[in-house]
């Protein structure tokens, strides 16, 4: 897990590593884990970031180990071009909310702003360059996010992407 809040890509590991989170979709927790961490359910919907931030609070209290060996496959559908928004206002919110969360494990608010702007700034080159309508309505979704930090009116944002 950066300062940012963001996640590093996991990937193919060639060997088992300790890491700071897990995708959601590819865990297995043990029974007491489970019951000692409670889902945090201000992550609504599809809850962009809920798995990182489940991981990374169980991380404060257990290891956690990516296996090289295990091998997952995962297909998710793509967003729906209605839905590029909504997910580009999550990658702001739920991302600021994480990082209030974990403020005193060394997340930091500061950087997290810092990769704010960078994501807006990205999709909208990307919209620039490609003409591309689902990365414009996404740096969209980013900039309403940032406006919502800022006068205090974030929330959780409820919705799914498919």
């Amino acid at each position: 897990m950066l300062p940012s809040g963001c996640t590093s890509i996991l990937g193919n590991q060639q060997s088992d590593i300790e890491t700071d989170w897990l995708c959601g979709g590819a865990t297995i927790w043990r029974r007491e884990v489970i019951d000692r961490f409670p889902y945090d359910e201000w992550f609504a919907g599809t809850g962009y970031l809920e798995d990182v931030d489940y991981s990374f609070n169980v991380r404060g209290k257990y290891r956690l180990a990516l296996v090289a060996g295990a091998r997952l496959a995962h297909y998710s559908p793509p967003v729906r071009a209605d839905r590029h928004f909504l997910l580009g206002r999550w990658q702001i919110t739920n991302r600021m909310y994480l990082v209030g969360k974990y403020r005193a494990r060394g997340l930091s608010p500061l950087k997290a702003w810092i990769a704010s702007l960078a994501l807006f700034g990205l999709h909208l080159a990307q919209a620039l360059l490609r003409l591309d309508i689902n990365s414009f309505n996404r740096a969209r979704g980013n900039a309403a996010g940032m406006l919502d930090e800022i006068l205090g009116r974030a929330g959780s944002v409820g919705g799914f992407l498919k």
